[in-house]
């Protein structure tokens, strides 16, 4: 892959973002980097990036939102605020015997944890 001027500033942007943007987020603040950049030349540069295994993509709520955390994780998203919170990994979710008895190779894992937040349930009354 060819060195972009755009592309760093894209790949900047989500190594720098902990709030998974959409295509349309990071255009915004591209834009004030690199003023008149279009919507495609994102896309076209998110796909590159996400074809190199640099970022990776997720839908949430029937939108494309953009990690550039590559270490493993899970996503847990707030169907009221619609915030997207990084979850780590601390054990393991699929177990060896589920495995063994599916007779299946797992080579990757996402999870993705959909509900209120702390702040959002705190707001409905909702008890623990």
């Amino acid at each position: 892959m060819r060195y972009s001027p755009q592309r760093e500033v894209i790949f900047n942007i989500l190594k720098n973002s902990h709030d998974h943007p959409t295509a349309e987020m990071i255009l915004k603040r591209a834009n004030e980097k690199i003023p008149n950049m279009s919507l495609g030349t994102v896309y076209r540069n998110l796909k590159q990036l996400k074809d190199s295994n640099k970022i990776s993509s997720h839908i949430f709520s029937g939108s494309h939102h953009y990690d550039g955390n590559m270490n493993p994780h899970h996503h847990f998203y707030c169907k009221k605020c619609e915030t997207i919170i990084d979850i780590p990994i601390e054990y393991p979710i699929i177990s060896k015997n589920l495995i063994n008895k599916l007779q299946i190779s797992v080579e990757g894992m996402e999870l993705s944890l959909t509900g209120l937040c702390s702040d959002c349930k705190q707001k409905t009354g909702e008890k623990p």
